[in-house]
């Protein structure tokens, strides 16, 4: 009678059983795929957006000192350049240099630091990735035709190895507004 009662009875088979189990292991392996790709690609976006925000208020805390200034050293294209504020800037007095530094990961960042000397200071800008053969700053001084101008070309990659082709670059030309028109006719250094 049990066998009678058990061989009428519906359900499903062992391959049926093992048929659909392959199917959702398939869709579900796809779904997580598509999941996880999205999460790294909104992380990579976020990570780059970070980046390229920091890049620019590093840049505009830099314009900021710029404009304060009455004059830099060195000329021509460096990786460092010194600027003298007067009293009167609201960011400090005195020298204060801003410099490329390598840090211990091998990666580089732009520091802004208050003396001449080019260690320590707080990091303005992380993940920089100039091309190689190129500067970060270069300064013209001021003549009787122009202003002293400071360039600045600052190249922002996360992973320059792995990407290189997604490097942001922020250029700029700033002019030093407290700096007289003096010397003689001079033509901008060769940036």
């Amino acid at each position: 009678m049990i066998r009678r009662l058990l061989g009428d009875e519906g359900g499903y088979s062992a391959i049926e059983l093992l048929t659909v189990a392959a199917i959702m292991t398939s869709v579900l392996g796809a779904l997580t795929g598509v999941f996880v790709a999205g999460a790294n690609g909104e992380l990579d976006s976020n990570r780059r957006f970070q980046a390229q925000n920091n890049g620019r208020l590093g840049l505009d805390r830099l314009r900021r000192d710029v404009h304060c200034a009455s004059s830099a050293t060195p000329t021509g294209p460096t990786d460092a350049v010194t600027l003298d504020l007067p009293t009167y800037c609201r960011a400090g007095s005195g020298p204060i240099t801003w410099c490329v530094q390598t840090l211990a990961s091998g990666r580089k960042a732009l520091f802004r630091i208050t003396g001449s000397s080019c260690s320590g200071g707080v990091k303005r800008v992380d993940y920089l990735a100039p091309a190689a053969g190129t500067t970060v700053f270069c300064f013209t001084p001021s003549s009787t035709l122009r202003r002293a101008v400071l360039k600045v070309s600052l190249a922002v990659n996360l992973e320059p190895v792995k990407r290189p082709y997604s490097t942001y670059r922020l250029r700029d030309a700033i002019a030093f507004r407290n700096t007289n028109l003096t010397g003689f006719p001079l033509n901008p250094a060769p940036c």
